[in-house]
């Protein structure tokens, strides 16, 4: 009996790890073969760290002299860039397209939005609740639902203390200059589709749009335009790297010349090398980035496709870290602990939060999604 006892417990301990695994490890038949979802995770990760020396006003870990969290957002639009350009490719379909690119974004944006305007305002505004209520700002936030960019929360993070006070979510920036990019995508192609060598155009693009983020950067030009809640001058930089992104999706044969080992030596490179200037700093990420992304993304022996490759907890990630730094920050301030293990905690929170995300909303949403364009295909 005592025998028996023993290998149901360890046969239970055997199921509960391989539950646990699944949730991040998918089995053989679902392997990817690339490590996109891997390298989403790890940049959504480098954002969190990338803002929380801000929080604490530490020392912000940098790249090529730029915050590892900007780092972050470039890697997101190049592989955006590929992906969605990828997937337009392969269905073409306008209708289907958008169905696709809105039930990616907005079922976890409308959560985080609605959370922090119905559970994480109410717990930490300084007003009461009754002021809080009724504040035109309160509701205004849930704007960002339809991305038109709202930060601030009344009474809500207003300690002065933080190295980033008021922001309730300022993640959020990037996400109407990305679904501009979804919007813009069919229409640059559709214009193009007819050239030969389509992908000089999108790489011409990325130039152009380069060269107005480095004179932004730099004070030659200024705009302090902003349409729908967001600041026109903060397209262009991010628009670069999509472009680049799609111009690979155009010419795939690129990246059969990529090597992980020279993509170790470039990052290398992105470690020791500083810039001096923002235009500097840009110049040497336009050029480099692509490259160690895709070498690590799409090598030719992916060993890690298994890795998120059915639960993706990226986008969740990057939607709640944000909150949650501001939420811990709030509660034990901005010195109780090291950057680092402040880091470490807030991701530890996050990461819960966005698996419940993607299991609860994220991927319902994308299920419903390919439910309406199996229906729209059938017809």
């Amino acid at each position: 009996m005592p025998g028996k006892s023993n290998a149901s417990s360890e046969n239970q301990n055997n199921s509960f790890a391989l539950k646990l695994k699944s949730l991040f490890v998918a089995p053989e038949q679902k392997d990817r073969k690339n490590n996109i979802n891997l390298l989403r995770f790890i940049d959504a990760a480098a954002v969190i760290a990338g803002h929380m020396p801000v929080f604490v006003k530490g020392v912000v870990p940098i790249l090529g002299n730029q915050a590892v969290s900007t780092i972050g957002v470039m890697v997101f639009f190049l592989l955006s860039g590929y992906l969605i350009s990828t997937s337009l490719k392969r269905d073409p379909n306008i209708f289907r397209y958008l169905v696709r690119r809105c039930m990616r974004i907005f079922p976890g944006l409308i959560l985080v939005v609605t959370a922090s305007v119905f559970i994480i305002g109410p717990c930490v505004t300084s007003l009461s609740l009754g002021e809080y209520a009724r504040s035109s700002q309160t509701w205004a936030y849930l704007l960002n639902c339809v991305l038109n960019l709202h930060h601030n929360l009344p009474g809500v993070f207003d300690d002065p203390a933080s190295g980033l006070p008021a922001a309730v979510n300022g993640s959020l920036w990037t996400l109407p200059v990305e679904f501009l990019m979804y919007l813009l995508l069919p229409c640059v192609l559709f214009c193009i589709k007819r050239l030969a060598k389509p992908h000089y155009v999108l790489l011409a693009l990325a130039l152009i749009c380069h060269v107005i983020a480095c004179l932004l950067a730099e004070g030659v030009i200024s705009s302090s335009i902003v349409v729908w809640g967001t600041a026109l001058a903060d397209i262009p930089h991010l628009a670069s790297f999509f472009c680049v992104g799609a111009a690979i999706a155009e010419k795939p044969e690129f990246l059969d010349r990529l090597h992980v080992q020279t993509g170790f030596l470039l990052l290398l490179l992105l470690a020791i090398f500083v810039p001096t200037t923002n235009w500097g700093s840009y110049t040497l990420l336009i050029f480099v980035l692509p490259y160690v992304t895709f070498a690590f993304a799409l090598p030719k022996q992916a060993r890690f496709g298994r890795v998120f490759a059915v639960h993706d907890y990226s986008y969740g990630i990057y939607l709640w870290g944000f909150p949650v730094q501001q939420l811990i920050t709030h509660a034990i301030g901005v010195s109780a602990l090291t950057p680092f293990c402040m880091t470490l905690l807030c991701f530890a929170v996050t990461l819960p939060l966005a698996m419940l995300s993607w299991f609860l909303i994220e991927h319902p949403g994308q299920k419903l999604g390919q439910k309406i364009t199996a229906w729209s295909k059938s017809k």
